[in-house]
C-alpha cells in the first residue's frame, strides 16, 4: 500500500520514516505511546500530531496504527483505509519477519552504548508493546489484538470515509475510493515486511559499527598513552 500510495503521487508516511532523525522522531512517538496507553502527560491531539506528520498527506503502519482515534479527531475529514488479509496469512508473515526482529538481544546490549538510534527506539517499543497487544507474541494473543483493532477502526471511522481494502483487488477500489485517476501498469505487490526488517538490520549493523569504531578511537588511545609512559620508562 505504501509503494501504491506514492505511485499515486501521495506522500505517505511509514513507520521507517521515524528513522530520518530517531532521536527526534522515536522520542516524540514515545511521549504519544506513554500518553494513551500509560496515563503519562496529555494525550495527543492535532497540534502534537501535526508535528511529526505535518510534511506527509498519508500515514500508515504502527505506530500511527495505535492512534486511530486520535486521528479521527485531528483529521475529520480524512480517508481511512483498513488493509484486509485472512489473520492467519497476517500472523504467519508477522512470526517470520518482525516479530523476531523484537526479540533481537543485541538490542538490550545495543541500548546502552547508543543513544542515537537503539535508546530511543528500544524505548519507544517498550512503550508501543505496552498497549498494542500487551507485549505478547503469543499466536492467541496476536489474533485477538488483530482483530480487535480491525473492528476499533470500523467502529470509529465516520461512515463514508473508510475503505476495507485487499490488494488482490488492484487498482480500481482504492482509487475510487481516494478519487484519483488509475495509473498505468500493474499494483505494486511489494513484501513490505521483508523490507522492514532489511531496514532494521541495516540499521542495527550501522549502529554496530560506529561502536566498534569509538571502541577503537579508545582503545588505540589507551594503548598510545601507555606506549609513552612505558617510554619514559
Amino acid at each position: 500500500l505504501f509503494t501504491a500510495l506514492q505511485t499515486l503521487h501521495y506522500r505517505p508516511c511509514h513507520g521507517t520514516d521515524m528513522w530520518a532523525d530517531p532521536a527526534r522522531n522515536l522520542t516524540l512517538w514515545t511521549e504519544a505511546m506513554r500518553a494513551k496507553y500509560m496515563g503519562e502527560g496529555a494525550p495527543w491531539g492535532r497540534r502534537e500530531l501535526d508535528v511529526v506528520l505535518g510534511e506527509f498527506d498519508a500515514v500508515l503502519d504502527l505506530p500511527a496504527a495505535c492512534m486511530v482515534s486520535e486521528l479521527v479527531t485531528a483529521y475529520p475529514t480524512a480517508k481511512f483505509i483498513l488493509t484486509h488479509r485472512p489473520v492467519d496469512a497476517w500472523l504467519a508473515s508477522m512470526n517470520g519477519t518482525i516479530f523476531p526482529v523484537m526479540r533481537w538481544r543485541s538490542w538490550r546490549i545495543l541500548r546502552h552504548l547508543d543513544a542515537s538510534f537503539v535508546a530511543p527506539w528500544w524505548a519507544y517499543k517498550q512503550a508501543m508493546l505496552q498497549g498494542w497487544g500487551g507485549g505478547d507474541f503469543g499466536d492467541a494473543n496476536m489474533r485477538r489484538t488483530f482483530l480487535e483493532h480491525s473492528e476499533r477502526v470500523r467502529k470509529v471511522v465516520p461512515q463514508g470515509q473508510l475503505l476495507e481494502f485487499d490488494v488482490k483487488e488492484g487498482w480500481g477500489p482504492l482509487c475510487g475510493f481516494l478519487g484519483v485517476e488509475r495509473p498505468e501498469g500493474a499494483f505494486p505487490h511489494v513484501n513490505d515486511s521483508e523490507a522492514y526488517v532489511r531496514s532494521f538490520r541495516r540499521a542495527r549493523d550501522g549502529v554496530v559499527v560506529r561502536v566498534v569504531g569509538r571502541g577503537l578511537v579508545v582503545l588505540v588511545a589507551v594503548v598510545a598513552a601507555v606506549w609513552a609512559w612505558w617510554g619514559k620508562g
